[in-house]
């Protein structure tokens, strides 16, 4: 269904990665995996990798929203668009010298975003946010954006410890409602 501001879409995907939906969907991220709200990227490193060491933060961008090739003006009821979903994640890497702790979060990294591909890319669990509000994606699910995962390395401080960013991208399709 066509929504009337993008921030229901943001706010299902927020949702999808940081409450356990395990009892309602299908393919929902494990309640031991979830995420917690994250900080932006480009804000300082310590105070992100502060707020995870616990439990990494997620953080949810729409970008790059372009007219559907099919939409030509503004005069339609409904209008679609293509988006990218852009996802930060943010891990504490720990200290240098902790092989095994390195090693855990590459893999906690890798096996989260199969995780997030599976919850976010299944048809229909997007729809809606808890609330009720219709997302206006279409059609009913996020698109892997060629697999993309960009990972980054930020030190903190002296840089024996470190801050592990995953950025991944989706692709959407947006139908916009004008009120």
């Amino acid at each position: 269904m066509p929504a009337t501001t993008i921030a229901h879409l943001r706010t299902a995907v927020i949702e999808a990665l940081t409450t356990d939906r395990t009892a309602t969907y299908e393919r929902a991220i494990p309640a031991d995996y979830l995420f917690q709200r994250g900080l932006p990227p480009g804000l300082d490193p310590q105070i992100r990798s502060t707020r995870c060491t616990g439990k990494p933060g997620v953080f949810v961008v729409v970008s790059r929203v372009t007219p559907h090739a099919g939409v030509g003006t503004e005069l339609g009821s409904d209008h679609l668009y293509d988006c990218q979903i852009v996802i930060s994640r943010d891990y504490y890497l720990g200290h240098e010298q902790i092989h095994a702790d390195i090693d855990s979060v590459f893999t906690r990294v890798t096996d989260d975003l199969f995780r997030m591909r599976a919850a976010l890319c299944y048809p229909g669990a997007l729809d809606q946010t808890a609330a009720g509000h219709a997302t206006g994606i279409a059609p009913e699910a996020l698109i892997p954006f060629g697999d993309q995962s960009v990972l980054t390395v930020e030190s903190i401080g002296t840089g024996t410890n470190r801050l592990l960013n995953a950025r991944d991208v989706f692709l959407a399709h947006f139908q916009y409602q004008p009120s």
